[in-house]
């Protein structure tokens, strides 16, 4: 049989010439192999057409994340995709097919592209963009029918995602041939739902649709390519004003793609085409960001490497807050640390300078001063200080407050970081400098929740019920009956903690049901079978307060949750454990019930942590506070 490749573990990839696999979809199929019965000789990826505007690769990836119980068995025939075999069996690959002697298993999993198929355009799919935004996201424009001009698109897109780059091609037509993409038609909606890094226009139309474009992040970039065959790659000279246009640099049409492909990857690196708007809509002034250019890169290593910074916050007391968390991976960055008022619980107390004396008590601490920090940047060559930054910083908590003014919290500061998209939202129309904090553990609960393993002799499953505040979702009453059902089977116990008076009397009495305070220690979550997880209506969205649903992933612990709350959570909660129709107490109780069973719960349980090392891990964390850190210099000057 002709193979693509062999395998480290044994097991043999073969893909008909006319079709593709992706890198994700070959590694699943690997391991399917791995781990099936001695008797299936093959595992089969059939061919699926993408979503409109996804690759090949963002495609893959998304199906990947199905289950791996999503497999079915077949006998012995032809297949229209691709399989990985095991070394010794009879496959033949056709044109796009392939032909297997033995008993396969199909995972609907994995997935194969016909890169040659016929092109259906419709309009782009918000599920076109990478699952993983590792790549930068190009969106190659086309406003004008032009068969010529959309056969260029495709061959700098094919070359591009050939290059790593995600790009896309949208023209309101475009020719047959080879697609490492799914083509979808122009207009400012694919922007809207891909939201690209940069995009490259081919005609006038296109470059008048981009620049009037009014979404999008403020250092979206546009390329223009010109019709001019004697042009190579014109990087427009740049300036930091009101002024400043997204039209970045022009190209030839015979410009290589490997040049492009530079182009984009430079023009991600900054400095950004727009600057921070300095004042709000009504004309109020907000203190204007200090940076006036970008940082400057020598030798490959960025000016955030090449400075320390020594971060000094006036902080109430606190458990378990982002603050705490932040700081943990700071300091593992080298960075000083000080701390003045009570220190943030969760911390290394070793690696922070002591409060000096006669620091006033929690709660004498202003509220005020409890939410800011300052950051100053020292420079290595003399050890001495050359800016100093004060930004407000946001906690979910605070955002739960009634009197907290966050505009007026922010104008106070020349920045101010936030946990959650509506707050992002809110400062980001005004006009305000302002970052959106991902949810951090310290490394120490990372570690604790990880490594605890407790035996599980019966089912105990953890109920959080709203919050402290006594506040809680609109379909508890749904969520019930679950908890009733897990209390019929043998041995079975709940944990409550939230707002558990508002459970009805009799399940509070109920000498199984175990009602305590605060949030769950390591060892008391290790040992769930499964938490349930019903926050306040809206909660999640507002406060972006989900590091109770991160811990539990840490510790393997799979959380149910309803559809609402996983929307504003993101990629971290599993498909099949999202209740879509909060209201429906039947779906609550057969995706909680179906966690009893061991076997399905340590699939989820497995799944789930290596989500959350993958998302929320300790490399995650190195990225979220790079991202940090580079925010940082664009608003101190070097």
């Amino acid at each position: 049989m002709t193979a693509d490749r062999v395998d480290l573990d044994g097991g043999v990839v073969a893909i008909p010439p006319e079709l593709h696999l992706a890198a994700a979809a070959r590694h699943r199929l690997t391991r399917q192999l791995a781990a099936a019965p001695d008797e299936i000789v093959a595992v089969v990826a059939l061919v699926e057409p993408l979503a409109p505007a996804a690759s090949a690769e963002s495609h893959a990836e998304r199906r990947c994340a199905a289950p791996l119980t999503d497999v079915e068995p077949a006998p012995a025939g032809r297949y229209r995709g691709a399989v990985v075999a095991r070394p010794g069996t009879t496959v033949e690959l056709l044109t796009d097919e392939v032909v297997v002697d033995g008993p396969v298993l199909i995972d609907h999993g994995a997935v194969a592209h016909d890169p040659w198929s016929p092109v259906d355009l419709a309009a782009a799919s918000a599920e076109g963009r990478p699952p993983f935004p590792r790549d930068p996201v190009v969106v190659v424009l086309a406003e004008r029918a032009d068969i010529g001009i959309a056969d260029l698109g495709r061959a700098v897109v094919n070359g591009l995602v050939r290059d790593g780059i995600e790009a896309r091609l949208a023209a309101p037509e475009v020719p047959d041939g080879l697609h490492l993409t799914r083509p979808c038609l122009p207009g400012a909606g694919v922007l809207d739902a891909l939201d690209p890094d940069v995009v490259v226009t081919l005609d006038p139309d296109a470059l008048r649709t981009a620049t009037a474009w009014p979404g999008g992040k403020r250092t979206v970039s546009i390329v223009e390519l010109t019709q001019d065959t004697t042009h190579g790659v014109t990087v427009l000279p740049w300036t930091f004003d009101a002024e400043a246009s997204r039209l970045r640099a022009r190209v030839g049409r015979l410009t290589p793609v490997g040049a492009i492909a530079e182009l984009v990857s430079r023009l991600c690196a900054g400095p950004q085409p727009r600057p921070p708007l300095d004042r709000d809509p009504d004309g109020v002034r907000v203190p204007e960001p200090l940076l006036r250019h970008a940082p400057t890169h020598l030798s490959g290593r960025s000016a955030a490497t090449a400075r320390s910074r020594t971060v000094t916050c006036a902080q109430g007391p606190v458990d378990g807050s982002a603050l705490a968390a932040l700081l943990d991976h700071l300091r593992r960055r080298g960075h000083t640390l000080s701390v003045t008022g009570p220190r943030p619980t969760g911390t290394d107390a070793t690696t922070l300078d002591p409060a000096p004396t006669g620091a006033p008590p929690a709660d004498e601490v202003a509220t005020t001063a409890s939410r800011h920090i300052d950051v100053e940047q020292v420079d290595p060559r003399h050890g001495r200080p050359t800016a100093t930054l004060t930004l407000a910083f946001v906690e979910p908590r605070d955002l739960l407050d009634p009197d907290l003014d966050l505009p007026g919290l922010a104008a106070r500061a020349a920045a101010t970081i936030v946990p959650s998209r509506a707050a992002w939202e809110l400062l980001d129309a005004a006009g305000v400098p302002v970052h959106l904090l991902p949810p951090l553990l310290t490394t120490a609960e990372m570690v604790a929740l990880q490594r605890i393993r407790v035996p599980r002799a019966a089912p105990v499953v953890g109920w959080i019920v709203g919050d402290d505040d006594g506040r809680y979702p609109a379909h508890l009453g749904a969520i019930t009956p679950a908890m009733r059902a897990v209390l019929e089977h043998e041995g079975a116990r709940l944990e409550v903690t939230g707002a558990s008076g508002a459970l009805p009397l009799d399940m509070r009495k109920d000498e199984r049901v175990t009602i305590f305070e605060g949030h769950p220690e390591p060892v008391r979550l290790a040992r769930w079978t499964c938490q349930v997880w019903s926050p306040p209506d809206d909660s999640t969205r507002s406060t972006g307060d989900v590091r109770q649903l991160v811990a539990a992933s840490h510790a393997g612990v799979p959380t149910v949750l309803a559809g609402v709350d996983a929307a504003a959570v993101g990629v971290l909660p599993l498909p099949e454990l999202t209740v879509a129709r909060s209201r429906d107490a039947d779906t609550w109780t057969s995706t909680v019930e179906s966690l009893l069973d061991p076997a399905v719960r340590d699939e989820r349980s497995d799944r789930s942590r290596a989500l959350a090392d993958a998302l929320a891990g300790q490399w995650a964390a190195e990225v979220v506070v790079n991202r940090l850190l580079g925010w940082i210099d664009r608003l101190v000057a070097p």
